[in-house]
């Protein structure tokens, strides 16, 4: 959309907010929060005539993405919810079909949809940023060499791109991470020049800070979706990692890195998409074990249970992984009930163990 927080009519807004349940001293509130709100501009020291505002939510404050959310929020009832993913002003639709025809026919269907829907809610839909990408997980020939979908918003057809950034997440056709894993490893190498740079005047404890500040948040930024990417492109950040380890410790080149990890305290990469990947499992997913199910009293009873699946795709998925990383949590450490009291005992154990490769914590080689 364009211009989308400028353009929330406050007649329909103050409306949908009434229809909500605000009512009474908050409504007047909200109305009053809104209303008389007046724009001039200043060019070469002249100072136009004041405008008043029918249209627009105050950005720059927390009131303002709440009161957009609000004034989108009942998309779902043209659009089908499982399709939409809603964040602030950019929407996007996730639609499939085994019969690229039958795609095409759904996809103008549910666009045309979605323009109609922000065009009575004076949203405009900003066609150029418009695209879509194709994914395709099959690679045999047949497939590899099928068409790609003709998407149109009206008469506009839409250009396919080979990758889409999704808050802040490269995400590739292939789902392949490559893009996402060019990107971190760009951020790290600059981080990394930067530590350098510090080394020469500052402390391990300065430096150690430093990294938690240009290193750490891109590598951990997504890495429960990225971080069962191939090993090989996986190496390739750790590698990175362990040489920034390495500057603040003020170690020599080839230093063995795993018993600076654990004196510093910092998690290895594998160890930081096991520790993401378990406590998202935990807080987000419903999570059944095999009592949970049938009351025999078998070896793995206790044990949180798989979906059943047939892709590779489907079994790199943070939920599928997580249960499987946290069934190979030694006992002591699932024994925690209290969530914050169970992280706190993981990543305590992964930083003494700190592993290398998620094979070794899984399989120990």
């Amino acid at each position: 959309m364009t211009k989308a927080f400028d353009c929330v009519n406050h007649d329909i807004l103050l409306e949908k907010l009434y229809i909500y349940g605000v009512r009474g001293i908050p409504y007047n509130w909200l109305k009053s929060y809104l209303s008389n709100r007046t724009q001039q501009v200043e060019v070469d020291n002249a100072l136009s005539s004041s405008a008043k505002l029918r249209f627009g939510v105050p950005q720059g404050s927390i009131l303002g993405p709440l009161l957009f959310l609000i004034y989108i929020n009942d998309i779902d009832k043209f659009i089908d919810p499982k399709s939409t993913i809603l964040y602030a002003d950019d929407t996007s639709l996730t639609l499939s079909n085994k019969n690229i025809n039958n795609l095409e026919v759904s996809c103008y269907e549910q666009l045309n949809t979605c323009v109609e829907y922000f065009d009575k809610l004076n949203l405009k839909t900003s066609l150029l940023k418009s695209n879509y990408v194709h994914f395709k997980l099959d690679n045999r020939v047949a497939y590899l060499n099928e068409r790609s979908p003709l998407i149109m918003i009206d008469e506009h057809v839409l250009d396919e791109v080979p990758c889409v950034k999704f808050l802040g997440i490269h995400i590739d056709k292939d789902l392949s991470w490559n893009t996402q894993i060019e990107n971190v490893c760009a951020k790290i190498a600059s981080g990394i020049f930067l530590l350098r740079n510090l080394a020469e005047y500052c402390t391990t404890c300065i430096l150690k800070t430093a990294y938690y500040g240009l290193i750490h948040p891109h590598i951990n930024y997504g890495i429960t979706l990225w971080g069962d990417c191939s090993e090989q492109r996986f190496m390739r950040i750790f590698i990175l990692q362990k040489k920034a380890i390495r500057i603040v410790a003020k170690a020599k080149f080839r230093e063995h890195c795993r018993d600076i990890f654990k004196r510093l305290h910092i998690l290895t990469l594998p160890c930081m998409y096991i520790f993401e990947t378990i406590t998202f499992c935990l807080a987000k997913c419903n999570l059944e074990t095999g009592a949970n199910i049938h009351n025999h009293d078998t070896r793995y009873a206790n044990q949180f249970r798989n979906n059943f699946h047939r892709l590779r795709a489907y079994d790199q998925l943070p939920f599928q992984a997580g249960v499987k990383l946290y069934n190979q949590l030694p006992e002591n450490v699932k024994c925690e009930t209290n969530f914050n009291c169970f992280k706190r005992t993981l990543k305590l154990y992964l930083i003494n163990q700190s592993f290398y490769s998620v094979g070794e914590f899984m399989y120990g080689t």
